[in-house]
């Protein structure tokens, strides 16, 4: 709206809040679905990858919006153009969803699970409490998704001053998210077919830790792209590859609390721990030394630009991935988890079989 000139220019920035916020409002709904989907819309050999594929969009939506921007906006002028297509974009969604989408559950339940049912939200909060197992997997999937959020909003900060331009920032912002769809995906085929949710997140969890110090302490150096590429793919793949399976391991260890609960919850831990991290990391930037500073050009958009000052990023950066492996450490040593879902779902298998042996009585050895 802020582009068709029909606000005094003094209004335009409250319009920008309004959209941010209403924006913001819509968002729960829509990362809150997947394990819901997932659990209503398929069977168990297929709920990990249905999770996968829901949770992905939103990422792949916004690497799409990312190679898309610098093609459509030259020139500042150029900007309502990339609003106009992303909008665009939102409505054809919003028309899908609407048209498309006529039943909240299919008419045959594809498991016993979904067609039990879940406990009510606040009785289901007050189970939430005392599962140990479910409040381990809270801090580090918030943890994990904070050090993603903080990554990916100060990448071009920490790597400018090294002397990489913008250009290779956003092409690793691309990569981690190209490398992490892929990564997902895969945990996703592993956990359906063998349904070793936490074998499948402590080795991506471990593996995300590892490439993230590497990073660290390789974007120190000049000249490092390949290495640097490299130690961000390998951070999404296994990072974004824990994040679908911690969702339906959440989901396994606190049934039957509704899916949307607690896999919800995840995401509150996850937007929680990115603010108090982020502003924590900004409060430990130290100043650039004087040789340091002479290689710092491409953090500047012109010879002249004063603004947007670079700064070292190492002490942050060790920060973060200090908090990340403390919680894998508690989550390698302490997460022990029950998975009552499948439980259920097995022992209800059972029942019916023996149900039937029994209606249809003994079978006769003709022998």
């Amino acid at each position: 709206m802020t582009t068709l000139n029909i606000f005094p220019e003094s209004s335009l920035y409250p319009v920008l809040l309004l959209g941010q916020f209403l924006a913001a409002c819509g968002q729960p709904f829509i990362m809150f679905v997947p394990t819901k989907l997932a659990a209503l819309w398929f069977p168990d050999s297929q709920r990990a990858i249905a999770n996968t594929l829901a949770s992905m969009a939103n990422p792949l939506g916004i690497l799409i919006a990312n190679l898309l921007a610098p093609k459509l906006v030259t020139l500042p002028a150029d900007i309502p153009k990339l609003l106009w297509v992303c909008t665009g974009a939102a409505g054809v969604g919003t028309v899908l969803a609407t048209f498309g989408v006529c039943s909240s559950v299919p008419r045959t339940p594809p498991t016993t699970s979904a067609a039990e049912g879940t406990e009510p939200f606040f009785l289901g909060l007050k189970k939430l409490c005392k599962v140990k197992s479910y409040w381990i997997l809270f801090m580090v999937f918030g943890a994990g998704l904070a050090l993603f959020t903080a990554f990916t909003t100060f990448l071009e900060q920490i790597l400018c001053p090294r002397g990489y331009s913008n250009d290779f920032a956003g092409l690793c912002g691309a990569l981690l998210i190209a490398c992490g769809i892929v990564g997902a995906g895969v945990a996703g085929a592993i956990v359906d077919k063998t349904k070793r949710f936490e074998e499948v997140a402590k080795g991506g969890y471990v593996a995300a830790v590892l490439a993230c110090i590497v990073f660290t302490e390789i974007s120190r150096y000049r000249d490092l792209e390949i290495p640097i590429a490299v130690s961000i793919g390998v951070f999404g793949f296994f990072g974004f590859g824990a994040y679908p399976v911690s969702m339906e391991m959440a989901v396994e260890v606190t049934y039957p609390v509704a899916e949307a609960t607690s896999s919800g919850l995840l995401y509150v831990s996850g937007q929680i721990q990115s603010l108090v991290y982020m502003l924590a990391a900004q409060m430990l930037i130290q100043p650039l030394s004087p040789l340091e500073q002479s290689f710092a050009s491409a953090c500047y958009t012109d010879g002249n630009s004063t603004s947007n000052t670079p700064q070292d990023w190492t002490v942050p950066n060790l920060f973060l991935n200090g908090v990340m492996v403390f919680f894998v450490v508690i989550f390698l040593i302490f997460f022990r988890p029950v998975y009552h879902r499948l439980l259920a779902e097995r022992i209800a298998e059972v029942n019916d079989i023996l149900r039937t042996v029994v209606e249809t009585g003994p079978v006769e050895n003709n022998a």
